[in-house]
């Protein structure tokens, strides 16, 4: 609904934290990332290992691999407003979403926001 409702002309998103450990599932205990979340990642660039829990699952995988068109860890765009989500554990595991104008030059050099 979200995306629907801004009517962006651009998703960016930064490489995707996937966590590390295992999880109990169905079919036993598992290594992190789930099977599932990596095949949704395939080409989009990840970074793991950074907690012993999982920080991406599937269904996150799923939305940022249908909607994002460009993965970076730069941010060259001016922001406006941001949300917030977050769940409690050691470390802030946040999900952040800024909405704002991406930064172009145009031939002579000025910065222009789209």
């Amino acid at each position: 609904m979200c995306l629907d409702y801004l009517q962006m002309d651009k998703i960016m998103a930064s490489s995707v934290q996937l966590g590390g450990g295992f999880v109990k599932c169905a079919h036993g205990i598992i290594p992190i990332p789930a099977p599932a979340t990596v095949e949704i990642l395939r080409n989009i660039p990840v970074k793991s290992g950074i907690v012993p829990f999982e920080t991406t699952t599937p269904t996150g995988a799923a939305i940022l691999a249908a909607n994002v068109d460009t993965f970076t860890d730069s941010m060259d765009f001016a922001v406006d407003k941001i949300g917030y989500g977050n769940r409690d554990f050691e470390i802030p595991n946040v999900l952040r979403v800024y909405l704002g104008c991406e930064n172009r030059s145009d031939k002579q050099g000025t910065i222009v926001k789209y």
